[in-house]
């Protein structure tokens, strides 16, 4: 009976049927977030804030995981309510279902909002850890925290978050070139 299909072949047909089509359904969907994605893009840099926002929440609610943690920081940061805007962003970056890349995203656009405000505690506590760790922003951590104690004639800490740059041999060039520029100031 060697035409006889056996169990474990069908099985075999079968589960390699399903694993194909769950992968163009899923890469589907990402294509379809991904224009999404744009359209929302597209909008905030036509000076459309509140539309782009209302899109950007959209794609958060129903959009891939990915997807939807890129547009819950893009919404936030159009948000004209900047304290919302805050709050968002820090709760993103407190969601332990976030990864740790976009958590960092999420406080970096958040420091951006503290900047603004002025509240120089607020950004230390906000950039502090991730100037302590190895993290992929540590570098504009540092450089905004410096430049943040600058702006704020705070001299003894900016000079030592921009030596701090200086001496780190990982830190970008331009960085570092621009670290010693900011010493001169």
């Amino acid at each position: 009976k060697s035409g006889t299909p056996t169990m474990g072949g069908v099985l075999i047909i079968a589960a390699t049927g399903a694993w194909s089509y769950y992968q163009t359904n899923r890469q589907k969907m990402a294509e379809a977030a991904n224009a999404r994605f744009e359209a929302a893009v597209a909008l905030a840099n036509e000076g459309k804030a509140q539309d782009a926002a209302a899109a950007f929440d959209a794609l958060a609610k129903d959009g891939p995981k990915g997807y939807a943690t890129l547009a819950r920081i893009r919404a936030a940061e159009l948000r004209e309510d900047r304290a919302r805007a805050l709050q968002e962003l820090e709760a993103i970056a407190e969601d332990k279902n976030v990864d740790k890349l976009n958590q960092e995203v999420a406080l970096l656009r958040a420091a951006l909002i503290i900047i603004e405000s002025g509240d120089r505690q607020k950004m230390e506590r906000a950039l502090g850890p991730m100037m302590t760790s190895n993290g992929a922003f540590r570098f504009s951590a540092q450089e905004w925290n410096g430049l943040d104690a600058l702006a704020n004639d705070d001299f003894e800490e900016a000079e030592r978050d921009f030596n701090i740059l200086l001496s780190d041999r990982d830190a970008p060039q331009s960085m570092r070139q621009r670290a010693a520029a900011y010493q001169g100031l």
